[in-house]
């Protein structure tokens, strides 16, 4: 997006009143000021490419620059002379900045780096004793731009006589020769050419900088995911929602209520108090992540997926600062979602943590007591597989204080996410699912496993057929697995197949039925009860022991 032309949105009176307090005197009362609004010139995904030191600071060290002329002969060339010269030879990717030095240069960069619509691959820094803070020249298809890196307004006079007044993080086009006064304290025309070639000289009154190499490959990434994203087939392209997650209504249910209905429907929930917390209990391959992002899709809501123990630096006060950052991105970016996932890795009881994860804890909670303090519309969906372990003050009200369960699908459960699962492949006729989905009951397989299972079954289809000896000999022809359809044989031998191999994974040689828990152990079903009952079921005293 190219910088657009400034049109006026205030009255006279009000720009006359900004211009006075800014001691600009050199317009006639009277006469039309057109103020210019705050354009943002800047991507977000770009802005940050012209970022070369890890604290995001622009810099301009490294560029040693070997001088020829003496300091007082650059002197005489005139500012927009010298200005000039460098218009000449910029494109739309490059800079010039101007500022009395690169010190403060870098400062009012920085402030605006925001302020900046296209990937910047130079910079041309130009100094001058008399600019009271920073300005910087772009260039678009049109014309040279004039953007306010300061926070003075700035003056504009075009070639029409007509007045721009011209803020902080704005721009404006400049035509040939325009005026600019930078707070009545430096006046200057903006030439497309300078009157002398100046073009021997340009290495000893500017310095530059090229940063082609280290924005170009950012470019191409960029690139590559939107032509990507622009290409994806429906199938792959389409989002999931609420209504294609099976074997879960009661987990969908509360989702809804406590989550979805909140974002979408916000005056319905003015007057309660909602929990911005949530936990998601069950054994693996459940769908407890899958379910959350579902959620997300549905609710129009940004979604930010972290592993709990990914965030830990090896500095001290790093890992707080990292789960800072995370709240902060979701908070500025809401509606959104932040799935926190095995958070059993962070929210372990304080007692058996050692000093540095109790801090991070402590920092946790503090965050999301503030999301729910400020009624931010951010929702925090912590996954774990144990329950048991999760500290008592995460639990309570105002933290994470609604815990669903998701079990292991009954049958009724295995045959919806069985059926949806097999929506777009093609199943031979003969094939009796519901008798199938009895088969991955009896195992106990979770959603995860149903997947497994079908993939298999394309493997045992492609061997049946001989795609991979195809692929091997490179006779391999797309045409051949357009329509594949599996057969109840191919279905039969990928069970088996997912069956063995958790065999052998597990080291056992009689297995337990998958997605097996606590629950399904005489031995430790007192345990289990007793553990799930303190921890889940009796939120009151839980909360009041916060």
């Amino acid at each position: 997006m190219q910088i657009s032309a400034i049109k006026p949105y205030a009255t006279p009176e009000i720009n006359q009143k900004m211009y006075k307090q800014n001691k600009i005197k050199d317009v006639p009362e009277g006469e039309k000021i057109s103020n210019s609004p705050e354009l943002k010139l800047a991507d977000i995904h770009y802005n940050q490419l012209l970022v070369k030191q890890k604290n995001d600071a622009i810099s301009f060290k490294g560029v040693q620059q070997i001088g020829k002329l003496a300091p007082s002969i650059i002197k005489t060339i005139p500012f927009e002379e010298r200005l000039a010269s460098l218009v000449e030879i910029i494109d739309s990717n490059d800079l010039i900045v101007a500022a009395k030095n690169k010190k403060i240069a870098n400062k009012f960069l920085n402030e605006s780096i925001a302020a900046f619509n296209k990937v910047i691959k130079r910079v041309f820094f130009l100094p001058e004793e008399k600019i009271p803070e920073a300005i910087a020249i772009s260039r678009s298809d049109i014309a040279p731009e004039l953007i306010n890196l300061g926070k003075a307004p700035i003056l504009v006079t075009n070639l029409e006589g007509k007045d721009y007044l011209v803020g902080q993080k704005a721009g404006v086009w400049i035509t040939p020769d325009a005026k600019v006064n930078l707070n009545n304290k430096f006046k200057f025309f903006v030439k497309e050419k300078s009157k002398e070639n100046l073009s021997f000289m340009r290495a000893e009154f500017s310095e530059p900088y090229n940063y082609t190499e280290f924005v170009q490959p950012s470019i191409v990434n960029v690139n590559k995911r939107t032509f990507k994203n622009i290409f994806l087939d429906d199938v792959q392209s389409a989002k999931f929602g609420l209504s294609d997650v099976g074997g879960m209504d009661s987990v969908v249910t509360e989702l809804k209520k406590n989550v979805l209905f909140p974002i979408k429907y916000p005056d319905a929930y003015a007057n309660r108090k909602l929990n911005h917390g949530i936990i998601l209990y069950g054994p693996p391959g459940t769908g407890k992540t899958f379910v959350a992002k579902a959620l997300a899709n549905d609710a129009g809501a940004n979604y930010f997926e972290i592993n709990a123990g990914s965030l830990r630096g090896g500095l001290v006060g790093q890992t707080e600062a990292n789960w800072r950052n995370v709240f902060k991105e979701a908070v500025d970016n809401q509606p959104s979602v932040l799935l926190v996932d095995e958070c059993d890795a962070v929210f372990k009881k304080r007692s058996s943590l050692q000093p540095y994860a109790a801090d991070e804890l402590n920092q946790i909670l503090a965050l999301i007591s503030d999301i729910e303090k400020n009624n931010d519309q951010v929702f925090v969906i912590s996954t774990t597989n144990r329950p048991e372990l999760l500290d008592e003050a995460v639990l309570r009200a105002g933290r994470l204080g609604k815990q669903i369960e998701v079990p292991v699908p009954d049958l009724e459960g295995i045959k919806d996410i069985f059926s949806k699962q097999l929506k777009k492949v093609n199943v031979d006729k003969n094939f009796d699912t519901n008798a199938f989905a009895k088969k991955l009951n009896e195992y106990k397989l979770t959603g995860s496993d149903t997947n497994q299972v079908i993939d298999n079954a394309y493997d045992m289809a492609y061997e049946r057929l001989k795609i991979f000896e195809k692929m091997e000999q490179g006779t391999f022809n797309p045409e051949e697995i357009k329509n594949i359809t599996l057969s109840a044989q191919d279905f039969e031998k990928g069970l088996q197949k997912h069956i063995s191999q958790n065999i052998k994974a597990s080291g056992k040689t009689q297995r337990r039925p998958i997605g097996f828990t606590a629950k399904d152990n005489n031995f430790a079903t007192e345990k289990y009860t007793e553990v799930k009952q303190q921890t889940l079921q009796e939120e009151p005293q839980i909360a009041a022991m916060g």
